[in-house]
């Protein structure tokens, strides 16, 4: 405990949990080193007793001052700040005006309109009401109410089709949709899309972005927007297809040769631009997206000059302080010395978005309800984009991570900045609403990664430990109703990816806020037994496995042992032939689920044939009542290594792995055939 109560008073007044339980229910304090550091990181210093009174102070006055955005739910009473007097003028998005009187502790009338309003109130400055709905769009909101739609779920860079310079894109992305829909699919889950970092191919796992406001350009098909024999003379004038060629032929991906074949084919295009007819295209799109492009274009450029060279400074924090401030004069001039590279910057971010589009456009032109669902990552890489053009809106002392757990007993850090909680009210949830509109064009749906972080992080301060962290607040109510009012307005589903340590009482703020949860089958017990089909919840969905865990058929084989007990991961204590032993009893209890599911008859079959158990587990899935079911693509096709194992870097081939065919010849194979079509017959009333 701590010897001054102020610290801890300073704290909790910040939103720092101070004491928290473990994962066996145990009573934790957060040492008084890690919360002066933390709330050093939060800009509110508590070293002294007056720094304490001082930060107190602050953080009091800053919630005296009226929130320049409130949300609301349709309908409801608004509360307003405690000086909210006097006559109100209330503009809605529809045009019509509301006028009134508030007396002195009253509330403001509810709104029957759903959107984002202007409420003019004595001479304050003029106050956003965000009225949302009372949930998220739902399922049952695309029409036939009550179906049971399916999916399948895709790491973007695996796919395979020809001309892809060895790495998957929103182009395969496109040419896989029609072969799924016509087997019954309304959905494709999709990967992270964020931008990396242009200079840094290599740093290419999905969940470390440079921005989560922009596009990953390596993702980019060119087809979008430019036609077959514009690509083939540039090609041909880059020397490309040899190239091209030989990186779709390896089994795994090559990510800097083909980051470097990609962006050239880019730069040819983009010389090309005029006599395409597309410059007025491009044009208007950069128009429309404001300075936060113009700044993500000159921080590329800028990464690119400080990153390279005999004495690389990975680090913006490290630059010439001159370049540090994206709005400084020396940036300014800058930018204006590097009109054409930074041109190029914006060039390959509406290659991008051109070719989200197009995918999303392929998916309902091929009858999918849904079509692509994105993947929101839970933070930022500090060093990068993001960080640099928005320093204010993220906490960049503190690194996302979580405390210690059955599988990690020092805790994770995922070196991860998160949004400012302070900058979020002070700005009128910016930050956040940029955030989601940004992930929610063109798709149908976004799964939201960790989606606990609504409601709190485990946030890690320099110079400490991942297992010295603590839980910081996070405005939970204002981020629902947010999400609500900017799922309608993009007619897109919410999923939140509920695994791990749930908050109290947080699976009914996601219920009542329409997001789907999700249920995965390893984890769906009921002690020793798997969980009958019948119980799993109706307004979740159902999946096999995810990018981070065993596909079926490498857990039937027992593959995914072979992986741990190569990389040291597997149990304190526990041998090789435990961990078989155990498998072997689960791998009995899970067919005895499948016979008494009715999706399997027979004997267990040997751990060699996986492809049988994964014939029986899409069907398992399939017969949930669960609103969706998504089924890996790896799960579809029967194979035995997963994308990717936690807690590995360089020692598993973690987001390399490539698809052993096209995409679409995969689908159309009789394994593919097998499994979709008993999901199919499964999701069918």
């Amino acid at each position: 405990m701590s010897s001054d109560p102020g610290l801890h008073e300073l704290a909790a007044a910040a939103g720092v949990s101070v004491h928290w339980h473990d994962f066996r229910g145990q009573a934790r304090t957060v040492s008084d080193f890690a919360l002066g550091r933390m709330l050093h990181a939060l800009e509110l210093p508590g070293a002294t007793p007056q720094q304490r009174i001082d930060s107190l102070a602050r953080l009091r006055a800053e919630e005296d001052q009226p929130a320049p955005l409130v949300t609301a739910v349709v309908g409801e009473a608004i509360a307003l700040h405690r000086g909210a007097v006097g006559r109100y003028r209330l503009l809605l998005e529809s045009g019509a005006i509301r006028e009134g009187q508030l007396q002195a502790g009253e509330m403001l009338p509810g709104v029957q309109e759903p959107g984002y309003h202007r409420l003019e109130l004595g001479l304050d400055a003029p106050i956003t009401l965000a009225v949302a709905p009372r949930r998220c769009l739902g399922l049952d909101d695309l029409g036939k109410a009550n179906a049971r739609r399916w999916g399948v779920t895709v790491q973007i860079p695996s796919l395979r089709r020809r001309g892809d310079a060895g790495l998957g894109d929103f182009g395969s992305v496109a040419g896989i949709v029609g072969a799924l829909a016509a087997q019954g699919a309304d959905a494709i889950a999709l990967s992270p899309a964020h931008a990396g970092f242009g200079a840094w191919p290599d740093r290419f796992s999905p969940y470390s972005p440079s921005s989560r406001l922009m596009r990953n350009a390596v993702l980019a098909d060119a087809r979008a927007v430019f036609d077959a024999s514009t690509i083939d003379a540039v090609m041909a004038q880059r020397g490309l297809l040899e190239e091209f060629e030989a990186l779709e032929r390896a089994p795994q991906i090559d990510a800097g040769r083909s980051t470097r074949a990609k962006t050239s084919l880019f730069a040819g295009l983009f010389e090309r631009l005029d006599a395409s007819g597309q410059r007025g295209a491009f044009e208007t799109w950069c128009a429309s997206q404001g300075a936060l492009l113009r700044e993500h274009a000159c921080f590329e450029a800028l990464h690119a000059r400080f990153a390279s060279g005999p004495e690389p400074i990975a680090h913006w924090r490290n630059w010439p302080a001159e370049f540090r401030d994206p709005s400084s004069e020396r940036v300014t001039r800058f930018a204006a010395e590097h009109v054409d590279e930074i041109a190029f910057g914006q060039f390959l971010q509406w290659l991008a978005d051109r070719s989200v589009a197009a995918a999303q456009q392929a998916a309902r032109d091929a009858g999918m309800a849904i079509g692509l669902i994105g993947d929101l990552a839970v933070g930022t890489d500090s060093a990068g984009s993001h960080a640099w053009s928005r320093q204010r809106d993220l906490l960049l002392g503190l690194r996302i991570g979580a405390p210690p757990d059955p599988l990690n007993g020092k805790g994770q850090d995922w070196g991860l900045s998160a949004l400012s909680p302070r900058t979020l009210r002070q700005d009128g949830f910016r930050p956040f609403i940029e955030l989601l509109r940004a992930n929610l064009a063109h798709v149908g749906g976004l799964r939201m990664d960790h989606v606990f972080g609504l409601a709190r992080l485990w946030l890690i301060a320099d110079d400490t430990r991942a297992d010295e962290g603590a839980y910081v607040r996070y405005p939970l109510q204002d981020f629902l109703r947010l999400i609500a009012l900017e799922s309608w307005r993009h007619r897109a589903l919410i999923v939140g990816e509920d695994l791990g340590t749930m908050p109290e009482g947080f699976q009914q703020h996601l219920i009542g806020g329409g997001l789907l949860g999700m249920r995965v089958m390893w984890f769906q017990r009921d002690g020793v037994y798997f969980v009958e089909p019948q119980r799993w919840p109706r307004g979740t969905v159902a999946m096999t496995s995810t990018h981070d865990l065993p596909t079926v058929a490498g857990w039937w084989r027992g593959r995914d042992l072979e992986w741990r007990a190569q990389l040291d991961l597997l149990d304190d204590g526990q041998t090789p032939a435990d961990a078989a032993r155990v498998r072997g009893e689960d791998r009995n209890a899970l067919w005895n689920a499948f016979v008494h599911a009715g999706v399997a008859q027979g004997a267990e079959p040997p751990a060699a044939e996986g492809e049988i158990a994964a014939v029986a587990a899409a069907a398992f899935i399939g017969s949930t009542p669960c609103e969706l079911a998504l089924l890996p693509i790896e799960d579809a096709l029967a194979l035995v290594e997963q994308p990717n194992i936690p807690g590995t870097v360089d020692t598993h081939p973690n987001w390399v792995r490539r698809l052993p065919d096209e995409a679409v010849t995969l689908i159309e194979s009789p394994t593919a055939q097998a499994v979709l079509g008993a999901l199919q017959r499964a999701r069918t009333p």
